[in-house]
C-alpha cells in the first residue's frame, strides 16, 4: 500500500506563490483597464475612418484600397481586443484564470506588434505612389496655370534655383509624353504635365509682385515633389514602424505590470515583424542596407522606455509585497509565539511559599518562548490525591542548548519524559532521574545536536536532608539569610552534560547533604553565568555567587524574593539586550 506524504512549502515557496497570485490580480485589472481605454478611444474614430475612404475608382483608387486595410485592421485589433476583454471577464472566477489573463495579454499584444508593421506595409504597398503622383501633377498644373507660365519651366526654374540652387543630380529627360524626374531612394518618380506647353510671349513682362508670388508657388511645388518622392512606401513603413513599436510597446507597459522578461517578449513580435519588413524592402531596393540597419537599431532601442518602467515597477511591486507579506507574517508569529509562550509558560510550576517546602522562582526567556524548564513533583503524590503535609519534593531545572522555538519544542517533549520517570517510581531519587534523562537525550535528541544540562533536587522535610545530582549544570549556591556564614559548600556539577554519553558510561554521581534552618539554595540556568558585562567580559560562577551574597547579606529581602532581586541586578550590569533565558530559583525548608 503506497502512502502519499504532503509536505507544507517553505516560507519562501509560499511567498512566491501569493505574490504571484497578486501580481497575476493585478494584471487582470490592468489589462481589463488598458481594453476599456483602447475601445474607449478607438469608438468615435473607427467609424471616421471608414467614412474617410475615397470612393471607388478614379485616380485615387490606390489610396482608396490602403485605406480599407487600414481601416480592417483596426477593426480585428479591435474586435479582438474586446473578445479578449470579455473572455477574461467571463473566466474571473476559474482557478486559473489569473495565469490565463496573463498569458493572454502577452499573446494578444505580441500579436498586434508583430504584424502592424507588416499590414501598413500591404497597405502602403497598395497605395504605391501613383497617388502621390497624381496629386503632384494636379498641384504642378494648377501653380503653373495660375501663374500664366508653362509647368515644366516653372518646376525646373524652382527646383534649380529656389530649393536646391543647383542643377539636379539627374537631368530631366524630356519625351512625348512629358518630363520625367530621376529622384528619391532610386526610385523613378514620374511627373507627366502634358505636351501642349504654351511658352509665354515674347516681350511679356510680369511685376514685381508677381514674380516674388511665382517663386513662392515654385519653391512649394518643388519641396512637395521632392517629399513625395523620396517619402517612398518603405521609407513611409520604415517611419511608421518607428513610432508603432515605440507606441504600442509603450503604452502596454504602462498598463500591464510586466517582468522584464514578459516585456520583452511583445517587443521581440514588434521588432520581428519591423525587421522583416525592412529585409525584403531592402532586398527589393525600396530601401538602402545603411537605412534598413539604423531603423532596425532605432527599433530596438524604442524598447528600452517600456523595459524600463516595467523592471522599476515591478522592483518596487516586489518590495512593496514582500513588506506587506513579512508584516503579515510576522505578525501572525508574534500572535503564535504569545500562545505558545502562555502554554509553555503553563509547564512551570506554581511557587510554593507556603509549606515545609519553600520554591520561588524568576524567568526571563530571551525571546517569547525559552528553552528553560523547572519541574516540582511531590514524591509518591497521585493525580488527583491529597498530597501528604511533609512529603518529599523532586525539583528539576533543565536547560536545552540554545534558545527560542526549537528549545522550547525540546522542553515539551522532556515534560513529558519527565512526568513518565517521576511517577513510575514510588520514590524517585535524583541520580536515577539524571540518568533517564541523559538515556533519552542520548537516543532522541543527541542526533539533532539538542543536548541538556539538569540538576536535580530532592528535599524531605522530616529529615531535612538533601540528595543533590548535576550534569553539567551550572553550580547551585548555598548561602545564609540569617547573616552567618552558610554551614556547607556549594552544589557543583557531579556528571558531564546529558546526551554527551551512552547511557552505560553515564554515572551521576549523586550526593546527599543537610540544610539549615535560614539557609537557602540559589540554583540558575547558564543565561545569569554567562551575563555579559560593560567590558565585554562574562559575569561567570564568582561574579554571581557575589551578587547573590551581596543580596543575602543585607537581611531585609525575603527569600522568596531573592530571585527576583538577583535577576533585577543581572538587568542593570548588563549593557545590552537579553542574550539567553535566565532562569533563577530559591529552594529552602520552613
Amino acid at each position: 500500500m503506497m502512502t502519499r506524504i504532503m509536505t507544507n512549502p517553505t516560507h519562501t515557496t509560499e511567498y512566491e506563490h501569493e505574490m504571484e497570485m497578486e501580481r497575476a490580480r493585478w494584471v487582470r485589472r490592468r489589462f481589463l483597464w488598458l481594453a476599456g481605454v483602447s475601445l474607449l478611444l478607438a469608438a468615435p474614430f473607427l467609424p471616421l475612418i471608414w467614412l474617410t475612404i475615397p470612393a471607388e475608382g478614379g485616380p485615387r483608387e490606390g489610396m482608396r484600397q490602403a485605406q480599407l486595410v487600414r481601416a480592417y485592421w483596426a477593426t480585428l485589433t479591435l474586435g479582438l481586443y474586446l473578445v479578449a476583454a470579455v473572455t477574461v471577464l467571463v473566466r474571473r472566477q476559474a482557478r486559473e484564470s489569473t495565469r490565463f489573463t496573463t498569458m493572454l495579454a502577452i499573446a494578444l499584444i505580441t500579436f498586434v506588434a508583430a504584424l502592424s508593421v507588416p499590414v501598413e506595409r500591404f497597405a502602403a504597398g497598395t497605395e504605391g505612389t501613383s497617388s502621390l503622383e497624381q496629386l503632384a501633377k494636379e498641384r504642378a498644373t494648377n501653380s503653373g496655370a495660375s501663374m500664366g507660365q508653362n509647368p515644366v519651366d516653372a518646376f525646373r526654374a524652382g527646383f534649380q534655383t529656389g530649393l536646391l540652387g543647383a542643377a539636379p543630380a539627374t537631368a530631366p529627360t524630356e519625351g512625348p509624353s512629358g518630363v520625367k524626374i530621376r529622384l528619391g531612394m532610386g526610385t523613378n518618380v514620374e511627373i507627366q504635365l502634358g505636351d501642349d506647353v504654351e511658352e509665354p510671349a515674347a516681350g511679356s513682362t510680369t511685376s514685381p509682385t508677381t514674380q516674388s508670388a511665382r517663386a513662392a508657388k515654385e519653391s512649394d511645388l518643388v519641396e512637395e515633389v521632392i517629399l513625395r518622392s523620396i517619402l517612398t512606401p518603405g521609407v513611409r513603413t520604415a517611419f511608421y514602424g518607428v513610432y508603432v513599436v515605440l507606441v504600442t510597446h509603450l503604452i502596454a507597459c504602462m498598463f500591464m505590470p510586466w517582468t522584464v522578461r514578459e516585456s520583452l517578449i511583445p517587443g521581440a513580435g514588434a521588432l520581428g515583424g519591423f525587421s522583416l519588413v525592412l529585409l525584403a524592402d531592402a532586398i527589393s531596393g525600396q530601401v538602402s542596407s545603411v537605412f534598413a540597419l539604423a531603423t532596425v537599431a532605432t527599433v530596438a532601442s524604442s524598447l528600452v522606455p517600456g523595459t524600463l518602467l516595467c523592471w522599476w515597477r515591478y522592483s518596487r511591486f516586489r518590495g512593496e509585497y514582500r513588506l506587506r507579506f513579512e508584516s503579515g507574517r510576522y505578525r501572525e508569529l508574534r500572535s503564535e509565539l504569545a500562545s505558545a509562550r502562555r502554554i509553555h509558560e503553563s509547564c512551570l510550576p506554581a511557587q510554593r511559599l507556603t509549606g515545609p517546602v519553600r520554591v520561588s522562582y524568576a524567568y526571563r526567556p530571551m525571546s517569547d518562548i525559552g528553552g528553560d524548564l523547572l519541574v516540582c513533583r511531590t514524591v509518591g503524590s497521585v493525580v488527583g490525591a491529597v498530597e501528604e503535609v511533609d512529603a518529599p519534593v523532586l525539583a528539576a531545572i533543565i536547560d536545552v542548548t540554545g534558545h527560542g522555538i526549537s528549545a522550547a519544542l525540546t522542553i515539551n517533549r522532556l515534560l513529558g519524559e519527565l512526568d513518565r520517570v517521576i511517577g513510575g517510581s514510588s520514590d524517585p531519587q535524583p541520580g536515577a532521574v539524571l540518568a533517564a534523562l541523559n538515556t533519552y537525550t542520548r537516543l532522541m535528541l543527541s542526533h539533532h545536536g539538542l543536548y541538556l544540562s539538569a540538576c536535580v533536587f530532592r528535599f524531605d522535610p522530616r529529615t531535612r536532608t538533601i540528595r543533590f545530582a548535576s550534569g553539567g549544570h551550572p553550580t547551585a549556591y548555598r548561602v545564609s539569610t540569617t547573616g552567618g556564614p552558610a554551614s556547607g559548600g556549594d552544589f557543583e556539577s557531579t556528571a558531564t552534560l546529558l546526551g554527551v554519553l551512552p547511557p552505560e558510561q553515564y554515572n551521576p554521581g549523586e550526593i546527599e547533604t543537610t540544610l539549615e534552618p535560614g539557609e537557602v539554595i540559589v540554583a540558575c540556568t547558564d543565561g545569569a553565568t554567562e551575563t555579559r558585562l560593560e567590558g565585554g567580559g562574562l559575569l561567570r560562577t564568582a561574579g554571581l555567587r557575589e551578587i547573590v551574597r551581596q543580596i543575602t547579606a543585607i537581611g531585609t529581602i525575603p527569600p522568596e524574593a531573592i530571585p527576583e532581586t538577583v535577576l533585577k541586578r543581572l538587568d542593570a550590569i548588563r549593557p545590552g539586550e537579553v542574550e539567553d533565558d535566565t532562569l533563577i530559583v530559591a529552594f529552602r525548608f520552613a
